[in-house]
């Protein structure tokens, strides 16, 4: 047996990662009251994102799994921008309790639409904030969940 395509196993350790990072999620997300598709709790919307996540990683792990010979490795455009994202994610979980859905939720968005490179300063920041107020909007005040 030969030895492994470095290409292949970053692959393959990549949609490991994301598979066990959405099972996480999921495991964390059915700690909350689920509620019902009529009465929805706190735990409604992350089960269900949770469940697609999990979908999703497996899918693409028997996809990774599967396919034969892998070419170059794609990292997209620009790592770093890949990174900046991730830090920005990981800095959001981490405020939300701090600052308050409201205001880390648009902070997040803002640096986000910054990072994936939008120009300007107006839309991005109209982007982010009609993005959390809608989402306030939706989840605080008309479905009536507790947010952070």
């Amino acid at each position: 047996m030969g030895q492994i395509n470095p290409v292949i196993l970053t692959q393959r350790i990549v949609a490991l990662a994301l598979f066990l990072i959405c099972a996480v999620y999921l495991n964390a997300a059915t700690g909350f009251s689920f509620g019902s598709w009529s009465s929805p709790k706190a735990g409604f919307v992350p089960t269900i994102v949770g469940s697609l996540g999990v979908m999703l990683a497996a899918a693409n792990v028997v996809r990774i799994f599967r396919a034969g010979a892998a070419g170059s490795a794609d990292f997209g455009q620009s790592p770093i921008r890949a990174l900046g994202f991730l830090a920005v994610l990981m800095l959001y979980a981490g405020v939300l309790g701090i600052l308050g859905f409201l205001l880390a939720t648009f902070l997040a968005t803002l640096a986000l639409l910054k990072v994936g490179e939008l120009r300007g300063l107006v839309w991005p920041v109209a982007i982010a904030g009609c993005f959390s107020g809608g989402i306030w909007l939706l989840f605080g005040r008309i479905l009536q969940l507790p947010l952070p």
